[in-house]
């Protein structure tokens, strides 16, 4: 995990202009240690504001900050709209954002069908994002033992109670190009706590798209937000099921959080349809973001790449 200002960062939208009294009355139950009536001089980088405790020993904190304005999902270019520019840059809106990732999570939303047409009425959104101070420059802006998906899980339950108050739409992880409303997010996060184990469906999407000829591709989008590897899968149409592919790709991601694994370049694994699938690291992904995955195929078969 980089030494950044927010390591990480969550989204609600909403139908309305919000008031911070909305957000504090949501999240009354959350001990809230600070509040900021004040905007930043430039919107992108915080709305009014409150903080929430979180890991004081290590002097984290949690901001939910309200910005009265639809979400800047091209985020801006050098030329005209710099500030924003320099905002995204800076990982005001998420680390691993790119421009387009709600338009791209609305088309790729394949368990909630409602997801665009929700989005789209969107006036407003609430960033939740974590922080910890630092006091000297030797010092990172995340602790030694940071502990991302418990950051998350903690970022989350928020995203679900303001989800329950006035103008709510949607959870949106601009990170992992994941959409949610109230309901199919807390399906998502009680299964997989029922489990014990994390709801990676909330955080990273799994996308699906045509290649050339008969071959299709699936990815992974958000995996590097708990420091696990996006992947990659090419595989013939008419040979091989889909949602086993999805399932695959979900598998490997737990492999390697359960056993700390590192998986390289030229390594195969039991895959979809009993296949024997084989891994190449490749330095940039076949889709934005632009990013570095791991690209599984069916051994013996060469993609279209």
């Amino acid at each position: 995990m980089p030494s950044v200002i927010y390591p990480q960062c969550l989204c609600v939208l909403y139908d309305r202009e919000i008031g911070l009294e909305n957000i504090e009355k949501a999240l009354s139950s959350f001990e809230i240690v600070g509040r900021n009536d004040e905007p930043a001089l430039e919107w992108m980088y915080s709305g009014p504001n409150i903080s929430l405790s979180y890991l004081p020993e290590d002097r984290g904190f949690i901001i939910i900050d309200v910005v009265n304005r639809p979400w800047p999902d091209e985020m801006g270019d050098p030329d005209h709209e710099a500030g924003l520019f320099t905002a995204w840059t800076l990982g005001q809106f998420g680390n691993l954002v790119y421009p387009g990732a709600l338009r791209r999570a609305k088309e790729q939303s394949w368990t909630w069908e409602d997801a665009a047409g929700t989005a789209d009425q969107h006036k407003s959104f609430v960033r939740i994002r974590s922080s910890y101070v630092r006091l000297t420059e030797e010092e990172s802006f995340v602790p030694a033992d940071y502990e991302p998906l418990a950051e998350l899980e903690f970022m989350t339950d928020l995203a679900l109670e303001l989800l329950k108050g006035v103008g709510s739409l949607c959870y949106f992880d601009p990170n992992g190009e994941v959409l949610r409303d109230l309901v199919t997010l807390t399906q998502d996060v009680e299964r997989m706590r029922v489990e014990n184990l994390p709801p990676f469906e909330v955080w990273s999407n799994i996308r699906i798209l045509k290649m050339d000829g008969d071959w299709m591709l699936m990815d992974t989008v958000g995996n590097q937000q708990y420091g696990l590897s996006d992947f990659e899968a090419c595989f013939p149409e008419e040979k091989f099921d889909p949602e086993e592919v999805h399932d695959f790709l979900r598998q490997l991601t737990f492999y390697q959080l359960e056993n700390d694994a590192t998986i390289s370049d030229g390594d195969t694994t039991d895959g979809p349809a009993g296949e024997l699938w084989k891994v190449k690291a490749v330095e940039e992904s076949l889709v934005i973001p632009p990013r570095k995955v791991l690209r599984w195929y069916p051994d013996g078969m060469q993609p279209p790449v």
